[in-house]
């Protein structure tokens, strides 16, 4: 029979309706050579084809039928799969501090693919909490593999996925790695960059979602799972003495700090119009929009150590010659330990600038 080249395969019928693939002459083989992937196959009904020729292995035909006389065929094709996980070295520590720093590592993770050889695609590492970051201080940035596994920066772990793009909008972004590389067994993987000594109190954290990860082979796409536990960099402020002088009138007699209660959270603050309550929110609290939800029994929460969020949308402005001589922050907060504190932090110009902390 004749010999039939593709370089892009794209078969696709319904349930009810297959695509036919057949000789022209019943029991004779024709001949198949598919040069490109991924194929999309299913709903096809084929017969008679030899497919031998074919680049990539079998053909994998999903929801398909074997009409017989068939050869390197898969009819029981099934997408691969592969899992992210914390790098054998654990997550890295906080890189931020008053140096710069050239070849440092900023997050780390474990990639297996558990279908054998595939290729990664796109690999996009999320940003949030981003305070005080400009992304033009940050330069190099590359993903390696972490061949002898130490979770630093050696001459001689491998980079794969292109230079690292990096992009943030407001307090959250990504880092994109867009050049394909082939992954073949299980490992470990680090995100290493240079960048300009920190701004005091500026702060970024660095996630890998299942989202963030994909794969293919000759079948198609890779189904991921698995979760990476995040990295969290930040400079903490620190400031020197000075004199103080006042600016306007003294500023009124903050309320005092209410202490007791019980940690099932969510109880409403109340309706006092001289509050105004947020409207938007970014960071890594769980649920951050419960937080001013004024729905009872609802809250934010996290577990995480230096976790932030930012809350925005106040709804209020300082009419033009009047002058702030203070602001009064009401939170309900709770924890299941009497353990650590809460700062909170103002910014008046979209989150450029921010206050001294007040914990």
């Amino acid at each position: 029979g004749a010999t039939s080249t593709f370089n892009t395969v794209v078969w696709q019928g319904a349930e009810d309706s297959h695509v036919w693939l057949a000789s022209t002459e019943a029991d004779t083989q024709w001949y198949l050579d598919v040069q490109s992937i991924p194929m999309t196959v299913e709903f096809v009904t084929a017969s008679d084809s030899n497919a031998s020729s074919s680049t990539y292995g079998p053909i994998p035909a999903f929801n398909s039928i074997d009409g017989g006389n068939n050869s390197n065929w898969n009819f029981n094709a099934e997408y691969g799969s592969t899992t992210i996980a914390d790098h054998d070295a654990t997550q890295v520590e906080n890189a931020f501090d008053f140096q710069s720093k050239t070849d440092e590592a900023l997050f780390a993770f474990k990639l297996t693919p558990e279908s054998g050889t595939a290729t990664v695609t796109e690999l996009v590492v999320t940003l949030s909490g981003a305070k005080k970051i400009d992304t033009a201080d940050f330069s190099n940035i590359r993903l390696l593999k972490d061949h002898d596994n130490d979770g630093v920066y050696d001459a001689t772990d491998e980079q794969v996925g292109g230079a690292g793009v990096m992009s943030i909008s407001g307090f959250s972004g990504g880092i994109t790695f867009s050049t394909d590389w082939l992954a073949t067994t299980t490992d470990n993987y680090i995100v290493v960059a240079d960048w300009s000594v920190p701004d005091s109190g500026s702060s970024l954290n660095f996630e890998l979602f299942t989202s963030g990860v994909s794969m293919e082979d000759y079948v198609g796409s890779y189904t991921v799972s698995g979760s990476v536990n995040q990295a969290q960099h930040h400079r903490i402020n620190k400031g020197g003495g000075g004199s103080a002088a006042a600016i306007g009138d003294p500023a009124p007699e903050g309320r005092s700090e209410e202490t007791g209660g019980t940690n099932e959270g969510g109880e409403l603050i109340g309706d006092d119009p001289n509050y105004f309550w947020p409207t938007a929110h970014s960071g890594d609290w769980t649920n951050g929009a419960y937080a001013y939800d004024k729905v009872d029994g609802t809250y934010a929460s996290t577990d995480t150590t230096n976790a932030s969020s930012s809350y925005t949308g106040h709804g209020f402005s300082v009419p033009s010659g009047n002058t702030i001589t203070g602001i009064e922050v009401k939170m309900e907060i709770s924890g299941t330990t009497a353990a650590g504190d809460i700062d909170v932090e103002l910014s008046y110009d979209g989150g450029s600038n921010w206050t001294s902390a007040k914990t």
